[in-house]
């Protein structure tokens, strides 16, 4: 179990895909494609993305932020991680914790399903990083939401910030929903047609343009 928890981790590493998002090219690509997103860039410099090779890591950690604030859920990231070996998650750790020490660390019952749900498809090769990075972005998402808790919204971040897949989409973010609404001045949330119509000119770089969204929204007052 040791020794299959440890190959996880190291193939996910070894395989991982160079991320190309943090240089000045993506940036000025983006803002000669769009006007708006170019004042955005303008204040913020290159994307700064941070992605982890480690996709059980990082599925783990988004289940953990499905439907809660960020700053709760990184309260519950950070206990979790200090009571886990390397503080990480990793396959063996999870599972040695059990159901009743990821509730201990404020973790909901049904998440604490999930999260041991992963381990146990790692454990037994159902889950294996290998078999991610040479699919397409819609064949990962398929693999992924066939584990419960993952759904479009989770295997979407996986793509961004453990595969390293340049252009995501993640249409149900609402955080990126609010953010294109404010600049775009839309009178209501765009939907998933609305977004990939907006979105369009930032192709093949709409990772790097939905981080800015994010951070935009930090940004603005109020």
């Amino acid at each position: 179990m040791r020794l299959r928890g440890l190959t996880f981790t190291v193939e996910a590493k070894k395989r991982t895909q160079t991320w190309p998002l943090r240089s000045k090219k993506v940036a000025a690509y983006l803002s000669d494609q769009d006007p708006k997103l170019k004042a955005v860039i303008d204040s913020l410099g290159p994307c700064r993305i941070k992605s982890d090779p480690d996709l059980f890591q990082v599925i783990c950690r988004t289940i953990i932020y499905q439907l809660i604030s960020t700053k709760a859920a990184n309260t519950i990231i950070g206990r979790v991680e200090k009571v886990l070996p390397n503080q990480r998650f990793e396959p063996e750790g999870v599972l040695k914790l059990g159901i009743k020490g990821l509730r201990k660390q404020g973790i909901s019952r049904a998440k604490s399903g999930y999260l041991l749900g992963l381990a146990q498809g790692a454990k037994s090769g159902e889950l294996c990083p290998g078999d991610f990075f040479d699919l397409s972005d819609e064949e990962v998402c398929q693999k992924l939401c066939q584990f419960s808790g993952v759904g479009p919204w989770s295997a979407q971040m996986v793509l961004m910030f453990s595969l390293g897949r340049p252009d995501v989409l993640p249409y149900l973010d609402f955080g990126l929903r609010s953010s294109v609404r404010g600049l775009y001045g839309l009178r209501e949330m765009p939907n998933k047609k609305k977004l990939e119509e907006i979105t369009q000119c930032w192709k093949p770089y709409r990772s790097a343009g939905v981080w800015y969204m994010w951070r935009r929204l930090e940004s603005v007052p109020g």
